[in-house]
């Protein structure tokens, strides 16, 4: 199975169960005749068609009732008058259909066709054709169920094979999964916690699935290491492998540019790189963005990502990003386009960049309407700090995996900040903080020089507040990395700074812990 295949959980469309055999009648098609054709066929409704489109469904239901009323014999019951006992009027199919006739498209899931059998009370449905409309089939209440009462082994073997095999890439043995009538129970030990929800929720929304029994724990085994090194990098294979890179993926023209910059730096890295949509509760698995998972993954494959899967998980963007974000080697979202302005400042990156440890991608380009500049040196704020270090690293590895550059910037300035808060000039010793900022660029060039031989590392001192400095820098580059921890810096916050660079940059901006 490819990974396009396995895009999105399999759901059963009603075009893979509905009867193409189609008896229909035309509007003018006596009642008799209609009542043969039931008969005869062993069926319980036809369609009413006229010049090729839908305007009726005569039942059982319908065809009995118009039967009662030409019984002469019911002459004097109550609400009976010698008018409805007349049975020399012409009946045809047109007098007796239901109208407006209930259907379902033939692309629609047979839950949401199962959906509005029970919500209209019907047992049958035309099926049609999103193009013209045409009547292409007919789904009954027995092709419905045919779908959710499946088989225990078979539905077993997808639960082993789609939600912890390809999606959760859990090897075999370490969960075990049992099927009794559609009741799924998994045992065993995951990484963590979110893994555990993920493969609950995953295995509730396959078709056939009755319930689940939770009985899965999660954490390191006895004895064993963490699933994960310090910072969230991934241990293991996953390591061997790059990690994985995980993109979020809506309908949107921003998230599509998101997934393609992703699929560079997975490609570039040798990352995994795993797309995920947060599915509304009331979209289920008829979410629009099926169709373009399984598209932007045939587009990543093709791009030469070796890797590459996606998940559908319903719940809110954050929670399922910030889930799916745990281990990663990074966390990429498109840019909020132009309702939010030209950056990503809404309340879904807020939280992400306050509450996501692993490093956050917002891909932006010049303007709404242009890609992410593939060219140019990664750009990254350096100022001797913790997360500023982070940030070189992961600048780095980004340069050399795309065969760039990298240069470091870091600013200073004379404004200074006196202990009751004002801000005045301090000239007096401008040499002296020049030439320290100098040695802290140096440093940290030399540093990175040595951790990644070959590379090539320019220097850039700024003497401008660090927002202008890097947004100058950021004009031609092809990434900007920015550390971020909450910290005042001559009067502003480096919060502020990554803001700005969110609202500002005309390159995608990476942020660090």
């Amino acid at each position: 199975m490819t990974a396009v295949a396995r895009g999105v959980l399999r759901r059963t469309l009603v075009r893979d169960v509905m009867t193409t055999d189609v008896v229909s009648v035309a509007p003018d098609t006596s009642f008799d005749e209609v009542t043969r054709a039931l008969l005869e066929r062993g069926i319980r409704a036809v369609p009413v068609i006229d010049d090729g489109v839908l305007v009726g469904v005569v039942t059982e239901a319908d065809l009995v009732r118009t039967a009662e009323q030409r019984d002469p014999d019911r002459l004097g019951e109550p609400g009976w008058s010698v008018h409805d006992a007349r049975t020399d009027r012409p009946t045809t199919a047109a007098d007796v259909m239901s109208t407006p006739a209930i259907y379902v498209l033939q692309d629609a899931s047979v839950a949401e066709a199962a959906r509005r059998m029970r919500i209209r009370s019907v047992g049958w449905l035309p099926v049609l054709d999103e193009v013209g409309g045409r009547v292409v089939g007919v789904l009954g209440r027995s092709d419905v169920l045919a779908v959710f009462l499946r088989d225990d082994a078979e539905l077993r073997a997808e639960v082993v094979d789609e939600v912890f095999r390809h999606f959760l890439h859990v090897g075999p043995g370490e969960v075990e999964v049992g099927v009794r009538d559609g009741v799924v129970t998994l045992r065993g030990r995951l990484a963590t916690r979110s893994d555990v929800e993920l493969a609950v929720a995953l295995v509730a929304r396959l078709e056939g699935v009755v319930s689940v029994v939770d009985e899965l724990t999660y954490g390191p085994p006895p004895g064993g290491s963490p699933a994960g090194a310090p910072g969230g990098a991934p241990g293991g294979d996953e390591a061997a492998r790059g990690g994985t890179v995980v993109v979020a993926v809506d309908v949107s023209a921003s998230a599509r540019a998101a997934v393609w910059w992703a699929g560079d730096v997975a490609a570039a890295c040798g990352a995994r790189l795993r797309l995920v949509h947060a599915v509304r509760p009331e979209d289920g698995r008829d979410s629009p963005a099926a169709a373009v998972l399984r598209e932007l993954c045939a587009d990543a494959e093709r791009a030469g990502v070796s890797d590459v899967d996606s998940v559908m998980v319903t719940g809110t963007p954050a929670e399922v990003l910030a889930a799916h974000a745990v281990g990663a080697r990074l966390l990429v979202l498109g840019s909020a386009g132009a309702r939010s302005g030209p950056g990503m400042t809404g309340p879904l990156a807020r939280l992400l960049a306050d509450g996501v440890d692993c490093p956050l991608a917002v891909v932006r380009g010049a303007s709404v309407e242009l890609p992410a500049p593939r060219q140019g040196p990664v750009v990254v704020g350096v100022d001797g700090s913790v997360p500023a270090r982070a940030a070189a690293d992961l600048a780095a590895d980004l340069a050399a995996g795309w065969g760039a550059s990298v240069t470091l910037v870091h600013s200073w300035t004379e404004l200074r900040r006196d202990p009751d808060g004002r801000l005045h000039l301090d000239g007096e010793h401008r040499g002296a903080q020049q030439a320290a900022a100098r040695r802290v660029l140096d440093a940290e060039a030399a540093r990175v020089r040595q951790r990644r031989p070959g590379l090539s590392v320019g220097t850039e001192l700024g003497e401008e507040p660090a927002l202008s400095t890097l947004l100058h820098q950021a004009r031609g580059a092809r990434a900007v990395v920015v550390g971020h921890r909450e910290h005042t810096v001559t009067g502003t916050t480096q919060a502020s700074v990554l803001q700005g660079l969110l609202a500002f940059a005309p390159c995608p901006v990476i942020r660090v812990r």
